[in-house]
């Protein structure tokens, strides 16, 4: 049916556009981001993707969590751009096997402590990858690791309509993502899915939680590792 994750969020979007989708907590503050905020958004992350790599942008996210990184991911999913959320612990030797297997042309950091893990990486992998700034930390600034906000902020609806309208189309059975292991016993393992396996994993989740409609709320959180 070719029946895709960005079709499922439509829907979604369409039956909830200012139902909230993340509640953030940050400094004693509850932020709520709803479906239709955080679709502008990840559509405006993935057009900078597509800009910064046009034929094929492979995405690397070395953050913790949050909502900045769960939108970078959400954005590689929902608009067919091969990602892998890393572990943070991840030192730089293994952060090199990952990027010239893998080959990733573009990574994102939200710390000072990543982005020097990437610097060091950067110099070590075979081919050259562009880095994006995520967070708010103060000591985040490297002349050319601009901070994903901003690029986002410099693109009109205009382009970043073209620039999605034109992308490259995947099939859905192409791996979409791979998440690894940490690594405790040996070299991380990667396990490849597909979209396929993503859009029938969510299938699967929805049997198993069939009572779970409209009116009630499933909750989810982003631990934080430190």
């Amino acid at each position: 049916s070719e029946y895709r994750l960005a079709d499922m969020w439509r829907q979604r979007l369409a039956a909830h556009p200012e139902r909230p989708f993340f509640q953030e907590l940050e400094d004693q503050e509850t932020r709520l981001w709803s479906y239709q905020r955080i679709d502008r958004r990840l559509q405006n992350i993935a057009a900078v993707f597509y800009s910064s790599q046009p034929v094929e942008p492979r995405v690397a996210i070395l953050a913790n969590n949050s909502v900045d990184s769960a939108c970078c991911d959400l954005a590689c999913l929902f608009h067919e751009i091969f990602v892998v959320p890393l572990i943070v612990h991840f030192d730089v030797k293994t952060l090199v096997w990952v990027f010239n297997r893998l080959n990733i042309n573009i990574a994102v950091a939200d710390s000072d402590e990543h982005l020097r893990r990437l610097t060091s990486v950067q110099a070590q992998v075979a081919s050259p990858f562009k880095v994006f700034l995520i967070g708010h930390g103060s000591g985040l600034r490297r002349s050319d690791a601009p901070l994903l906000r901003q690029a986002c902020a410099g693109m009109g609806p205009a382009e970043v309509d073209a620039l999605l309208d034109g992308r490259p189309r995947r099939d859905l059975h192409q791996t979409a993502t791979v998440m690894f292991t940490s690594g405790s016993t040996g070299v991380p393992k990667g396990i490849a899915f597909t979209e396929y396996n993503l859009v029938t994993k969510r299938f699967a989740r929805g049997a198993a939680l069939r009572r779970v409609g409209d009116h009630e709320v499933l909750l989810c959180y982003l631990p934080l590792y430190h």
